[in-house]
């Protein structure tokens, strides 16, 4: 299973959300969620994509209903990921909102919010982070953010 896997299991069966929670939220939020009957299928989503949660079963009121498994990812960066990496394979529709939502999350980033893991300092470089076993551990000093991203998705990896 792969990509092109992922990107037509969610052409279908995902929900692809934006928006802002609230009244008072300033920040949109991103997310995407995959639910079915199938535990077997959703837990291929979450080892095909590499990021995300899966809960369930859910159990509906009505007995003549099957139990529902979900995966779900709302961290922007997850997000950014499994988008990235399914919208050459999406049809005009769903890439038109998955373009979207990479829009709004590069806004985010552009007010000075960075990635998980990438913080900046006083001389205009950017530090990567990642914790492990309750310990935080330096990556390194980069030039630019995306370096400094590369270097925690890697460790993140590791």
């Amino acid at each position: 299973m792969d990509d092109r896997w992922l990107a037509g299991l969610m052409e279908g069966e995902a929900s692809f959300r934006l928006g802002k929670v609230g009244k008072t939220e300033t920040t949109q939020r991103v997310g995407i969620q995959v639910n079915m009957t199938d535990e077997d299928v959703i837990r291929s989503v979450h080892r095909v994509a590499g990021v995300g949660n899966v809960t369930g079963p859910y159990v509906p009121d009505n007995p003549k209903w099957s139990p529902q498994w979900h995966w779900r990812v709302g961290n922007r960066e997850d997000v950014r990921h499994v988008l990235e990496r399914i919208l050459p394979y999406m049809h005009s529709r769903r890439a038109a909102k998955i373009q979207a939502m990479l829009e709004v999350i590069d806004e985010v980033e552009r007010k000075g919010k960075y990635p998980r893991g990438v913080s900046s300092n006083r001389s205009g470089r950017y530090q990567a982070y990642i914790g492990k076993d309750g310990v935080r551990r330096f990556l390194g000093s980069f030039d630019t953010a995306k370096q400094a991203k590369a270097a925690y998705d890697a460790a993140r990896k590791a």
